[in-house]
């Protein structure tokens, strides 16, 4: 049995579109503004999220899976575990997506992991 969907698909192609208007929008708005990282940039915040939800398995109903992968997110953003800081560092819109892309990507493995240990420990859950 494939878990491979089409949604799957659909949903990296969307957050691949996202990062990369978000590189081009980011780098702008940072030379409009001349500030590096503008809060008004929320771009990344909307890809690394989008990759964090990536966890959320629609086939187990529950309202946490959500909300662990939201601040699970929230989280890595604002902890920023090497080598998140060091993203932040790179040129322009890339430095601005690429850390929250990371974190996106450290949320979707605990969450992950967090959503195998719950369907381990309740099989009929799944």
């Amino acid at each position: 049995m494939s878990v491979w969907t089409p949604q799957m698909t659909f949903m990296l192609v969307m957050i691949f579109v996202v990062t990369m208007v978000g590189i081009r929008a980011a780098t702008r708005v940072e030379r409009l503004v001349r500030r590096k990282d503008p809060g008004i940039v929320v771009i990344d915040e909307v890809a690394g999220q989008m990759i964090a939800l990536l966890s959320g398995p629609f086939w187990v109903h529950t309202w946490w899976s959500i909300f662990t992968a939201f601040l699970l997110f929230r989280g890595f953003d604002i902890w920023k575990p090497y080598p998140i800081r060091r993203l932040e560092r790179l040129e322009s819109g890339l430095g601005i997506m690429l850390d929250d892309v990371l974190a996106g990507a450290y949320a979707l493995i605990v969450n992950s992991a967090l959503i195998s240990a719950y369907l381990l420990l309740f099989p009929s859950a799944g």
